[in-house]
Formats: C-alpha cells, sequence, structure tokens
C-alpha cells in the first residue's frame, strides 16, 4: 500500500523558440504534442512561429482542469459516516473531499466508510476519524496522462484537485475514460504526416502552408518520433486526401517517413 501522506508532482513545459525551430525542456516524454487546431500558417510571421495565447498558457496539452468536475459535492469533517453515506447515494458519487469552511482538510471513499458501517452503528464516528488527511492530489495544470499514470499505480479511483491548496475540482477514473475515448474518436477522424523537414531556415513555417494549401488543416504538431535520430515532426491532420500533400513536401526537400491515413 502506497503511504497516505504521498505527494505527487506536476509537471509542465517550458516553450522556447530559436529561430523558427521548437525547443522543449522539462517535458515527461520525447513525444509532446505542440499545436492544437488553433493553429494555422497564417500564424506564422516575420520567421517565427508565434504560439497561440491559449497554448503558451499550456492549456493545449490536454490538462485535468479541462475534464474534472469543477463544482464537487463536499462533506464537512464532524458529519457522520451516514450523514457522508447518504450524501454519496444521492449524488451516485463514491468520492467526497472533506472542507471545513473553505479548507480542504481530507478525503474520503464509500470504502472507506463501509469498512466503518458497523462500527459506526454503535458509537458516534465522524467523517474526521475515517478520511484521509494528506491523500494524493494533483492540480488543474496536471497532465491527463500523469494523472491517469498516479491513478493507476496506486490503484485509486478519484484524487481532489487543489490549486495553491484550494480545492477546486474532483477527478474519477470516469472523467478520465470519457477524455480518452474522444482522444480515440480525435485519432479515427484525423491522418497523420511523420515529417523530416529541409535543412534550412523556416522549414516548419513552409511545411505548414504546404500542408495547407494542398487541403489539410493541421490539428497539432509532434515533435519526436521513437526511433528516429533526426528532428522529426508528427503532424496530425483532418481526414483527409495525403496525397497531394506529400507530394508537395517532396518536391520542395522534406522527406516524408510515415503517414497513417
Amino acid at each position: 500500500m502506497p503511504p497516505k501522506t504521498a505527494s505527487w508532482p506536476t509537471i509542465g513545459p517550458t516553450w522556447r523558440l530559436i529561430s523558427a525551430r521548437l525547443s522543449i525542456t522539462s517535458l515527461p516524454y520525447k513525444r509532446c504534442w505542440l499545436l492544437t487546431e488553433e493553429f494555422s500558417a497564417t500564424k506564422v510571421k516575420s520567421g517565427l512561429l508565434t504560439l497561440a495565447p491559449e497554448l503558451e498558457r499550456g492549456r493545449k496539452i490536454m490538462r485535468v482542469g479541462r475534464i474534472m468536475i469543477s463544482k464537487p459535492i463536499t462533506v464537512a469533517p464532524d458529519s457522520s459516516v451516514h450523514q457522508a453515506l447518504k450524501l454519496m447515494q444521492q449524488h451516485s458519487i463514491r468520492h467526497l473531499p472533506v472542507v471545513e469552511g473553505e479548507k480542504f482538510v481530507g478525503w474520503v471513499t464509500a470504502r472507506d466508510l463501509q469498512q466503518i458501517l458497523l462500527a459506526a452503528m454503535i458509537e458516534k464516528i465522524t467523517v474526521r476519524d475515517v478520511m484521509v488527511a494528506a491523500p494524493l492530489t494533483v492540480t488543474p495544470l496536471t497532465g491527463v496522462d500523469e494523472a491517469a499514470h498516479l491513478m493507476h499505480d496506486y490503484k485509486i479511483g478519484g484524487v481532489p484537485v487543489l490549486e495553491k491548496g484550494k480545492l477546486v475540482g474532483v477527478l474519477t477514473v470516469s472523467d478520465l475514460l470519457s477524455a480518452f475515448l474522444y482522444m480515440l474518436d480525435v485519432l479515427r477522424r484525423s491522418s497523420r504526416l511523420d515529417l523530416v523537414l529541409a535543412d534550412r531556415p523556416g522549414a516548419f513555417e513552409e511545411a505548414c502552408q504546404l500542408i495547407q494549401q494542398a487541403g489539410g488543416k493541421v490539428i497539432n504538431v509532434g515533435l519526436g518520433v521513437e526511433g528516429c535520430q533526426q528532428d522529426t515532426y508528427s503532424f496530425r491532420l483532418d481526414k483527409c486526401d495525403l496525397e497531394p500533400i506529400i507530394k508537395s513536401l517532396k518536391e520542395h526537400g522534406h522527406q516524408v517517413l510515415e503517414l497513417l491515413s
């Protein structure tokens, strides 16, 4: 069993633009999606890639804040076990943040309460006696994949979402499943091109413009493809005919490594 006082670090991206090339630091994985549907070649100006403000604020890597329950049901620490269980039954939930005033003080699950239910019939037992006072938590900026690993590794069904120590939401396995189903649907409705760009200034911007001119719409762009030693960009596009796009890219000296349509 993991210690109840364990903490979970938040890993976030650091963005840096150098001569129209994207350099990424402090990222947990080799592949990371950089740009989304807000991106278009029109945002490329003066030889430098201009990131949309939403991306600069770190909101376009899917984060917990986008899928969490933002106004969770809470319980007071002095509530009885029976009151907490009734609250769960009324709202069809299995996790309750424990809040005293406006301060987050703990976390309790249906399993915790059910295990103590018999004893609670004999003596007065409150939520404070049962709750985990220092549970594992995430923040709204925690990546969805990081939160999923946390919940899988510690075999828990939900976590409180805190921002500067204040409760702002709840994340459950059901929320994660909904998010992953959405992402799978996006993958089914899209195509992918893995490219090694021509070695010249402005190659990235040129490739984006060529894709757009050939009828492609960029959903997002990833940097780095596993097993490839060269600087590789993975373009996710709306489902379309890739042949004219590939032809145009090759004519301008860009190498197509792989395509998935």
